[in-house]
């Protein structure tokens, strides 16, 4: 039996009028629908659930037997694009690869009521997610404006995950260290830093 079928909780439907119709196996959601129909003939009900949900997703009554095949096919089709759409950005996100090398310079920009201002630079790449990183110190440009000293090493290497998408790295909870810009000449633009005296 399909794993993700074999996690589903029994059948939820305590009155034996209801019929499990199907089992939809995904890669990580299953979909259930039971049918019933009414004494008179006139109601055609159908519910149906996802994986483990104990409230349905859907819980109709239609008219006729066609108009509940076609909502449930509906539903069945949302289920298979929703969890495809979702295997596919899995895998995209698997392939992609950051574009950094070595000798990038990064920096953050955080701070309460004040910015405050650290550059990065790589060192090493460590795989296609990975890479090292050593904080450089800073050459103030102006009163307000910094720019990354490159080389001059002022802590320790340490690694930290890349985001393939921004080519940023998180540093801490309220760090996240993104590319430095360069001018036409292949210089660092210069980063804002709130002047000395000027923040808390």
């Amino acid at each position: 039996m399909n794993p993700v079928i074999a996690e589903m909780k029994p059948q939820r439907i305590a009155s034996s009028k209801w019929q499990q119709v199907a089992i939809i196996p995904l890669d990580n959601i299953a979909g259930v629908v039971y049918i019933k129909d009414s004494d008179s003939g006139t109601h055609f009900s159908a519910m149906g659930f996802t994986r483990k949900a104990i409230h349905p997703a859907f819980n109709y009554y239609f008219h006729s037997a066609e108009k509940r095949e076609a909502h449930v096919k509906q539903w069945v089709s949302r289920l298979v694009e929703r969890e495809a759409d979702k295997i596919a950005a899995r895998a995209a996100k698997k392939a992609m690869s950051h574009k950094l090398v070595v000798g990038d310079v990064l920096n953050t920009s955080w701070g309460y009521d004040q910015t405050n201002v650290e550059f990065y630079q790589i060192v090493e790449l460590k795989s296609k997610t990975m890479v090292m990183l050593r904080e450089i110190a800073a050459i103030q440009h102006d009163d307000s404006y910094v720019l990354p000293a490159v080389d001059s090493f002022i802590g320790k290497p340490f690694a930290k995950r890349v985001h393939p998408e921004y080519n940023s790295c998180k540093i801490s909870s309220c760090q996240t260290a993104s590319p430095v810009g360069k001018d036409r000449d292949g210089n660092y633009n210069p980063c804002y830093e709130t002047p000395f005296g000027m923040g808390h």
